[in-house]
């Protein structure tokens, strides 16, 4: 494949990740896709172009690359029913706006992109379900269950606030995670935000995690940014990780869930990557590990035993 191959490809991947929704099957086409360093390279470079507003008239490759694709007849067909046609039109222009659904759900396994009427974009995870509630003052979002990434577009005279249980997370132009389980987790990747509870407020530095239990905020701590986002690129990063709480993320991306029958095993050690959904991969590589034997059951579980 040549470089100028990879730029079209690399701008043809950019426009549908910003569609609307962006769907399971596409994800996990576009992980396959970036595999080859020549892709990834590609798209870090087009990507680069896309978040910094009016570079696109600068970067000829990449404005080739955007011009080309508008003008393939057939592809603007099947891109326009999907909102790809009106994301791409936006990298030139500076701006779009869509009219979302009000609730975002995802089943088991399933992973969503979706991108709101103000530029943000929310990274869905699986089983969870995301509800958008704007209106004139504040840029609200409400996680109801599971998992969501928020990148958001600044936006100094609205407020972007995510709601989920007991706490508010406040932002203006920042990326960072939201995971509803067992309480709230909140984990900054850049920028800042506030994280409220109970009547206490704690503010978060990139690289900084928080958690609210019962509506009582514990105090920011350090946190594996990369591990707990591994998923927006379709991975699984466990370092020195429980086995049993290595074998609960794994389980959130299956509906046969693995179970592990050897007693005294849960609290050991789990290090590897592993792709989100691949249950197969993960029961042979802690199988070996451990010394483990794999039973599957007639209803689809896998039970690891002695």
């Amino acid at each position: 494949m040549t470089g100028d191959d990879s730029i079209d490809e690399a701008a043809a991947w950019l426009a549908r990740l910003n569609a609307r929704v962006v769907s399971t099957a596409d994800l996990e086409a576009f992980y396959a896709w970036r595999q080859a360093p020549a892709n990834a390279a590609a798209f870090a470079k087009a990507q680069a172009a896309w978040e910094t507003a009016g570079t696109l008239e600068r970067d000829p490759e990449i404005a080739r690359a955007v011009a080309d694709a508008l003008a393939r007849p057939a592809e603007v067909q099947r891109w326009r029913r999907r909102g790809v046609l009106a994301a791409l039109a936006a990298a030139a222009v500076g701006g779009v706006y869509f009219t979302l659904p009000e609730r975002i759900r995802t089943a088991v396994g399933e992973q969503r992109i979706v991108r709101l009427d103000d530029g943000s974009r929310v990274h869905v995870n699986t089983a969870s379900s995301v509800r958008i509630a704007f209106d004139g003052d504040t840029r609200r979002v409400i996680l109801e269950d599971g998992e969501a990434f928020f990148e958001v577009a600044p936006d100094p005279a609205r407020a972007f606030v995510v709601a989920a249980g007991d706490a508010d997370v406040r932002a203006l132009g920042t990326r960072f995670l939201v995971r509803r389980e067992g309480g709230v987790h909140v984990a900054l990747a850049e920028g800042r935000v506030s994280v409220s509870a109970g009547g206490a407020t704690r503010m978060l530095e990139p690289g900084e995690a928080v958690r609210v239990t019962k509506g009582k905020i514990g105090d920011p701590a350090p946190a594996d940014i990369a591990a707990l986002t591994g998923w927006l690129s379709g991975r699984l990063v466990f370092e020195e990780t429980p086995l049993i709480t290595a074998i609960a993320e794994v389980n959130r991306y299956s509906r046969d869930p693995v179970v592990l029958a050897a007693e005294g095993y849960g609290a050991r050690a789990v290090n590897g990557v592993f792709e989100t959904g691949d249950r197969a991969a993960f029961v042979s590589a802690v199988g070996a590990l451990f010394a483990l034997r794999a039973e599957t059951l007639p209803n689809g579980t896998i039970r690891l035993s002695e």
